[in-house]
């Protein structure tokens, strides 16, 4: 048995170099490949296992350096053995805003990617793959190879409420779980819904305190320009100057918190695959705001909850949006479940805050593409020109308990792993030998 897996830092790195030991521990014919995409995971793996593992983004940089010629001449019909250039760098090329130049670079490290990762089906042979996320270049091309190949893949990403998911057939809003066929069976509510509250507040482990040193590798390289083109990420604009002031202004007080007019907006990562694939109809966060507010209805006010990581780091355009109007506030410090509680609609696009809100049985508009975006246990958006009348018809149904249940129930204990990827145990990576061997795919 050969298994190929991909990941991007240190931390991803710990993750598989357990996941392989656990395997090889009673196996010693279970081989197993591990590609490197950020230096962080190359040295972590090369520290603590003494292994050299493939570091992939760089060595496809020193191909482009060695055969540029080469793929100058493939970019120009834009197909190179057999995928399509645009297609496969489509996320990178809009995460980071690239320009022609950079987009012919980007093309020369696909054509690089594409070489190195054919030579490792061709010489490893892989009988199963297990990809971090679905949507990145090295892993869309990986993928592109794999099914050519016809190989077994999983894909792996960390899950809500503390947990892993691995599936057969993606992640986000390509999981399975978002196929599944719901039954509205009133006779074991009750036990399924305590059995869900039990695995919201059971004990989580403790997180693993990374070594800065790995993950500062990757920051100083791309400092001082040392990583390859799809490794060099778009640059966030602070709007710290009228975000000081909107604190003072605009931030959410007890007097609008404790009113029952209240409309809550989640935002989340500005830019990810989220935004970039997975949200038909807006491409900012400034649009999502905009149209959100001008379908408010009369009487209500919106708050906004930036994603904690990235306060301030917004569009200006949506800060001064806030300025202008009276009635958006800005959630700053409040917990974020008792924000959930005093709202009377919460709206996202598709963050995990999502299928979170959906969990307390509030009212949630969901805007984008997403593992939970079943029209039995939300409002999804399906014409944005209706967004009004959506958030109306939002305001005003009632949700189907006994179908959030059982969506719940499926979620928690048929579809998602029990443990992180950043745990101090790894339970996830047991779980996770475990789930392959009794599917027998080992």
């Amino acid at each position: 048995m050969k298994i190929l897996s991909v990941g991007y830092y240190d931390d991803y790195a710990r993750f598989f170099k357990f996941i392989k030991n656990d395997l090889q521990k009673n196996d010693n014919s279970i081989e197993f490949k591990y590609i490197n995409i950020y230096m962080s995971g190359f040295l972590y793996w090369l520290v603590k296992e003494f292994e050299f593992t493939n570091l992939i983004s760089y060595a496809a940089w020193f191909k482009v350096f060695l055969y540029k010629k080469k793929y100058k001449n493939k970019i120009k019909d834009n197909i190179y053995r057999d995928i399509n250039l645009d297609s496969i760098i489509k996320f990178d090329k809009i995460l980071n805003n690239l320009d022609d130049g950079a987009i012919k670079l980007l093309k020369l490290q696909a054509c690089a990617y594409i070489d190195i990762i054919e030579n490792i089906f061709t010489t490893f042979r892989p009988d199963l793959l297990i990809l971090s996320d679905d949507s990145r270049l090295v892993i869309e091309i990986i993928d592109s190879v794999a099914k050519k190949n016809n190989v077994k893949t999983y894909y792996f990403e960390q899950g809500p409420f503390g947990t892993t998911i691995l599936d057969k057939k993606g992640v986000n809003a390509n999981a399975s779980i978002r196929d599944i066929v719901l039954n509205n069976n009133y006779n074991d509510f009750e036990k399924k819904l305590k059995k869900i509250n039990q695995f919201f507040i059971r004990a989580k482990d403790f997180k693993y305190k990374r070594n800065p040193f790995y993950r500062g590798i990757d920051y100083i390289l791309k400092y001082i320009f040392l990583v390859p083109i799809d490794l060099k990420q778009y640059k966030i604009k602070t709007s710290n100057n009228i975000y000081e002031k909107l604190k003072q202004t605009k931030k959410l007080n007890s007097n609008i918190f404790n009113k029952d007019n209240n409309i809550l907006l989640v935002l989340q990562v500005p830019f990810d695959v989220n935004l970039i694939y997975h949200s038909p109809f807006f491409d900012s966060h400034y649009d999502i705001v905009n149209s959100v507010y001008k379908a408010l209805p009369n009487g209500y006010n919106l708050i906004i909850r930036e994603h904690p990581l990235y306060k301030a780091k917004y569009e200006k355009s949506l800060y001064q949006l806030i300025e202008k109007n009276d009635n958006i506030y800005i959630d700053i410090n409040s917990n974020l479940n008792k924000t959930i509680e005093k709202s009377s609609l919460v709206i996202v696009n598709n963050s995990t805050v999502g299928i979170e809100s959906i969990a307390k049985f509030k009212n949630t508009v969901v805007l984008g593409n997403s593992y939970y975006d079943k029209d039995e246990i939300c409002f999804k958006l399906k014409d944005k020109s209706k967004l009004d009348k959506l958030i109306l018809r939002a305001l005003t149904e009632n949700v189907n308990k006994m179908l959030i249940v059982d969506y719940l129930y499926k979620l928690c204990f048929e579809s998602l792993i029990e443990g992180h990827f950043r745990d101090k145990n790894l339970l996830a990576a047991k779980n996770i030998v475990k789930l392959l061997r009794d599917k027998d795919d080992i």
